[in-house]
């Protein structure tokens, strides 16, 4: 889960905050060199953020490069925000990176350097790493942990790869139960929060895809 505040998008912060560390980053870099931090971030945010998107199969490619230049760039940071935020950007998609312990190692990054209040919102995005990684029992207990360390309370981020997880463990009724909680969520209609529920939509549909669609679904559903 993206470390966002509640009335902003997932997509915004993470362009912000690369930005921001992008512009640090050059600011070492020799006199007279071309990089710009706009153009670092921009490509890769429009490819998958700001982009619109004819069909899903065109949101995968886009998501892979888009995943792959973050990767690539900012993949040996040590700031735990951004660790975190570029973790589960490339986990938006069933295989956007070739590299699955790419997002596992970083959001661990993110776990271990938080401090304890944001553990929850870090532990769900360790928890959908462990996942698409094909380490599932992992991920319930980061994910479950997460709920507890929020006092009990979870997210439709958590409900989405607690249904995938226990579905791919062969768990068929947990998995039902936690899907059948995130199709009864209801969008929340404020402007500000369009991004937030656009992942969550995406991620739906994921679910929905692995766990109604084909009892035998491949763990990325929209392979050709």
């Amino acid at each position: 889960m993206s470390a966002c505040p509640p009335d902003a998008g997932f997509f915004p912060l993470v362009y912000d905050e690369l930005r921001r560390l992008a512009a640090a980053k050059l600011a070492g870099e020799p006199a007279g060199h071309s990089l710009d931090a706009t153009a670092l971030v921009h490509e890769a945010y429009l490819r998958l953020g700001g982009g619109a998107f004819a069909d899903r199969s065109m949101f995968m490619r886009a998501a892979a490069v888009a995943c792959s230049d973050l990767l690539d760039r900012f993949g040996s940071l040590t700031s735990h925000h951004i660790a975190n935020n570029v973790a589960w950007y490339c986990l938006l998609a069933p295989r956007a990176v070739a590299n699955r312990a790419a997002p596992v190692r970083l959001a661990r990054l993110a776990v271990n350097d938080a401090p304890e209040a944001e553990k929850p919102t870090f532990l769900n995005t360790l928890g959908a790493a462990l996942y698409r990684a094909g380490r599932s029992q992992e991920a319930l207990r980061r994910l479950e942990e997460g709920i507890r360390k929020r006092g009990g309370e979870s997210l439709p981020q958590d409900w989405v790869f607690l249904a995938m997880a226990h579905h791919q463990l062969g768990h068929h009724a947990e998995a039902r139960r936690w899907l059948d909680q995130l199709r009864a969520y209801r969008a929340n209609e404020i402007p500000a929060t369009f991004w937030n529920e656009l992942e969550i939509r995406l991620l739906r549909s994921e679910a929905e895809a692995v766990i109604l669609y084909d009892p035998a679904f491949p763990s990325d559903p929209f392979a050709p």
